[in-house]
C-alpha cells in the first residue's frame, strides 16, 4: 500500500501543477482565466520598439500595462541595466521587476509574467489593490532596482564632472603621440540588450614621455558571425574617481563604432564629455582609412580637439 501511495503522490502532484498552469492561457490577444475570456493584451514587443503591453478588460478598460525599461548611459564601463515595470491603472502604483529573460516575443513576455503572479492576477474582476498583492515580487524589488539605477546615474555624473574639469595630464600637447600594445584583461562588456563586446586588443597612449590614456579594440561576441567592433579611448586624468566600487584615473572619453560591410563603416566618434558625435572623413574631420587599426588617427584627432 505504501509503495502504491509513493507512486500516486508524484502523479497527482503533476496533475495539480498542470491544472494550475492551465488556469491562465493566451490565445491571440485574449487572456483566459479558468477557460473564461477575462482580459485582452494589446501593444508591442519588438527589438525596435521594445516591450510595451497594455492589459484591458473585455470592454477595453485598462487594467495595467507592462514595459521593459532600459538604462543605458552610453558609457560602456557602466552596466546596462534593464527591468520590467508594471503600472496599475486603478491606483497608479508602479512595481519594478528584474528581467529574468530578455525577450521581445509577446508570448514569452506573457509567460514570464504568469510565473511571477497568482492566476487570479489576470481575473478582470479583481480590484487594482488586490491585483498588486498577487505579484510574487513586491515593493522591495522596486526599491532595489531604483537604488541600482541611482548608483549608475551617479557614476555617470561623476565621470562627466571629471571629464569637464581641468584634469588633463600636464605635457607638451604638440609632441609626437606614441602607441604601444599592452597587456589586457579580455573583459566582456554588455551594450544594451543586443550586443556583448569582448576586448581583443589594447594600446597605451604616450605623449611627451607620459602616459595620457589608452585605447581598446572590442568585438561583438553575442553574434559570432558579426565582424562589428568598437574602439574605446580612455583618458588619463589627474583626479581619481570611483567607478563600480573601484578608484581609477582612466576615464572613458570617446567611442568609435565600426559597422563592417557598411558603405560608411565608422559613421562618427561619440565623445562622452560633450555627449555629441564627431564626423569622420569630411571637411576638417579626422581621416580614417584603415578601420582595422585606426588608433593613431583617432587619438591624434582627440588630442587636437582637447578630449585627451
Amino acid at each position: 500500500m505504501k509503495a502504491l501511495i509513493n507512486l500516486l503522490v508524484p502523479f497527482f502532484l503533476t496533475i495539480a501543477i498542470a491544472l494550475n498552469a492551465q488556469d491562465v492561457k493566451l490565445k491571440k490577444k485574449v487572456v483566459y482565466y479558468n477557460n473564461i475570456a477575462s482580459c485582452k493584451m494589446e501593444g508591442t514587443a519588438s527589438t525596435n520598439k521594445g516591450v510595451d503591453l497594455i492589459f484591458t478588460d473585455m470592454n477595453g478598460k485598462e487594467m495595467f500595462n507592462l514595459k521593459y525599461v532600459e538604462l543605458d548611459t552610453k558609457i560602456p564601463i557602466l552596466p546596462v541595466f534593464n527591468w520590467q515595470e508594471i503600472k496599475f491603472k486603478g491606483s497608479g502604483k508602479i512595481i519594478k521587476l528584474p528581467v529574468k529573460m530578455t525577450s521581445f516575443n509577446k508570448k514569452k513576455v506573457f509567460k514570464e509574467l504568469v510565473t511571477r503572479t497568482s492566476p487570479q492576477f489576470f481575473d478582470a474582476g479583481q480590484p487594482a489593490v488586490v491585483r498588486e498583492s498577487l505579484l510574487i515580487e513586491n515593493d522591495s524589488t522596486t526599491t532595489k532596482i531604483e537604488e541600482q539605477a541611482l548608483r549608475i546615474e551617479n557614476s555617470k555624473a561623476g565621470i562627466l564632472e571629471v571629464l569637464k574639469g581641468e584634469n588633463r595630464v600636464p605635457r607638451n600637447v604638440k609632441a609626437p603621440i606614441l602607441m604601444k600594445r599592452t597587456d589586457f584583461n579580455p573583459t566582456t562588456l554588455p551594450s544594451g540588450l543586443l550586443k556583448i563586446y569582448k576586448i581583443v586588443d589594447k594600446q597605451s597612449i604616450t605623449q611627451d614621455g607620459v602616459v595620457i590614456g589608452s585605447i581598446t579594440k572590442e568585438k561583438d561576441i553575442k553574434f559570432p558571425n558579426s565582424a562589428d567592433r568598437r574602439y574605446i579611448v580612455y583618458k588619463k586624468v589627474t583626479k581619481p574617481i570611483e567607478i563600480n566600487g573601484e578608484k581609477t584615473t582612466d576615464i572613458i572619453a570617446a567611442i568609435l563604432e565600426v559597422r563592417v560591410g557598411s558603405e560608411n563603416p565608422g559613421r562618427s566618434i561619440y565623445v562622452i564629455k560633450d555627449d555629441k558625435k564627431l564626423g569622420i572623413n569630411g571637411a576638417n574631420q579626422v581621416v580614417i582609412i584603415n578601420y582595422e587599426a585606426p588608433y593613431q588617427n583617432l587619438v591624434e584627432y582627440l588630442v587636437k580637439l582637447g578630449y585627451l
